[in-house]
């Protein structure tokens, strides 16, 4: 399991029709071929997912309004988990004596 945190890193102001109450930040995972894997409604500037699986996925947050509907653009980010791995010591060389 890997622990991967999504931080939005700047955030600009954009004009909306008035009337228009923002909402919460959206962050999803997604594996590369678009599979969902998970989503968090949250409103702080970064979110952390457990992602069980190697393979390359991506990122995407955005905001949304009081009803759920997109405000302003959703931004993505591409990454790979690798394999974990472990150090397993096996025979190098061997010698054979008469």
């Amino acid at each position: 399991m890997t622990t991967v945190t999504i931080t939005i890193d700047t955030f600009v102001d954009q004009a909306f029709p008035a009337g228009t109450v923002s909402g919460v930040l959206v962050y999803k995972i997604a594996k590369a071929d678009g599979t969902p894997v998970s989503e968090q409604h949250v409103d702080a500037s970064s979110a952390s997912f457990d992602v069980a699986d190697p393979g390359d996925y991506v990122a995407s947050a955005g905001r949304v309004d009081s009803a759920g509907s997109p405000l302003g653009a959703t931004v993505t980010a591409s990454f790979t988990i690798v394999p974990s791995t472990v150090s397993v010591s096996v025979p190098s060389h061997l010698t054979v004596t008469m």
